[in-house]
């Protein structure tokens, strides 16, 4: 399957992937419908990074997690032009040194280092930060930051890349750590 996010253009204000816009406007729809007194935290952000995967596509390790977290205050710090263009070169898989993205030095400070480095401290350790900023893959079931997670009623297009990443990683024997959407991913 060919990367969806090749084609992708970075620097819109709305950061969902066309071929995404219309299962992510029924979400975010069925969310302002419901009676969920916090429907405001599982609204998906447009305006926001997408960011369905990262790391190295030769991994020996992935990592399986629900979305990006979205901090309304803090999450801004990872907006800028510079970052966004790493973030960019992530999904295209061009990132040959260093492509576990957030535990990179231009990312110190911002939440995302400081949520990746405190829990993958102990892993590091055991494997060094070599190994794991250069042989770790980590995908998001789907790309798109809230505050809190809620399943998707209907899959965005360009999952199907992602679980494929996945796949072919788990087929070269590469370790698994599911940490959220644990029966998502095994769906």
């Amino acid at each position: 399957m060919n990367n969806p996010w090749t084609t992708y253009d970075y620097t819109r204000t709305n950061q969902v992937h066309p071929q995404d816009q219309d299962a992510f406007d029924e979400f975010n729809a069925k969310i302002e419908k419901s009676k969920n007194k916090n429907a405001f935290k599982l609204k998906l952000s447009s305006n926001n990074t997408a960011l369905p995967y990262f790391g190295s596509l030769d991994a020996r390790l992935v990592i399986l997690a629900a979305n990006p977290g979205l901090d309304p205050v803090k999450t801004a710090q990872e907006e800028t032009p510079e970052l966004r263009r790493l973030f960019d070169l992530a999904r295209r898989h061009d990132l040959a040194e260093d492509p576990f993205v957030f535990l990179r030095s231009e990312f110190k400070g911002t939440p995302g280092y400081s949520w990746w480095e405190k829990r993958t401290k102990q892993l590091r350790v055991a494997i060094g930060d070599e190994q794991f900023l250069n042989h770790t893959f980590s995908a998001e079931i789907h790309p798109y930051k809230s505050q809190n997670y809620r399943k998707l009623s209907t899959a965005m297009p360009t999952q199907q890349y992602t679980f494929d990443c996945v796949d072919r990683l788990v087929r070269s024997c590469a370790h698994v750590i599911l940490v959220r959407a644990k029966q998502e991913w095994r769906d």
